[in-house]
C-alpha cells in the first residue's frame, strides 16, 4: 500500500534483486514491503518475459515492470501502451524512452528517481534517475556513473542502498 508517492525505484533483476544463486532473500521481501509503505514504487526493468517473472514479482509484491524483451510496460498492475518503435532506435534508447513514459505517467516534477543496477544494460536507468546506485558486483562502467556503490547482491546490497538513502 502506497500512502503518498515520494518516488520511483528502478531495479534490474539478475545481480540486483536476486542473489548469486538467483534466489530472493527474505530481507529483500521485507525491504520491498517497507519501500512501498514509505511511498516509493519499486519497478522492475528487465529483458525477461513477464511469464518468467511471475514468482519473483509475486514474492516481492511488485506490480510494475518494464520488459524490453516483450516491449511491455505494466504500471501498478495496469498495462500501458508501449512507445512507438522507430527503426533508428537502439535498445538503450528504447529502454530510456520506456522509462521516461513511466515517469511521465505521474506528472510530478518533485518525484525522486532511484536506480539500482549492475550491468551496462542499466545505463539507460542511470541516465534518467537522479540517484544511481551500483551494486558491489557491478561492472566498472556502472560503478563510474553511480552516486553510491553498495555491497554486492549476495551481501544485501539493495537493502543497504535503500537504507543509505533513507527509503526504508
Amino acid at each position: 500500500m502506497i500512502k503518498k508517492m515520494n518516488g520511483l525505484v528502478f531495479f534490474n533483476v539478475e545481480g540486483v534483486l536476486l542473489n548469486k544463486k538467483n534466489e530472493i532473500e527474505f530481507s529483500m521481501i521485507t525491504a520491498m514491503k517497507n519501500l512501498r509503505w514509505n511511498g516509493y514504487l519499486p519497478i522492475i526493468v528487465t529483458d525477461k518475459c513477464f511469464d518468467n517473472l511471475q514468482v519473483i514479482v509475486r514474492r516481492l509484491g511488485i506490480n510494475s515492470i518494464i520488459s524490453d524483451k516483450e516491449s511491455r510496460i505494466l504500471l501498478n498492475g495496469a498495462e500501458l501502451k508501449d512507445i512507438e518503435n522507430t527503426v533508428e532506435d537502439d535498445p538503450e534508447t528504447l529502454k530510456e524512452r520506456r522509462l521516461r513514459k513511466v515517469v511521465q505517467e505521474f506528472a510530478d516534477d518533485k518525484l525522486k528517481l532511484y536506480a539500482f543496477g549492475n550491468t551496462e544494460a542499466d545505463l539507460a536507468l542511470f541516465k534518467i534517475c537522479t540517484t544511481r546506485v551500483a551494486m558491489g558486483n557491478a561492472c566498472s562502467k556502472i560503478k563510474e556513473q553511480s552516486d553510491y556503490i553498495t555491497k554486492s547482491n549476495s551481501e544485501f546490497g539493495v537493502v543497504e542502498g535503500l537504507r543509505i538513502f533513507h527509503l526504508i
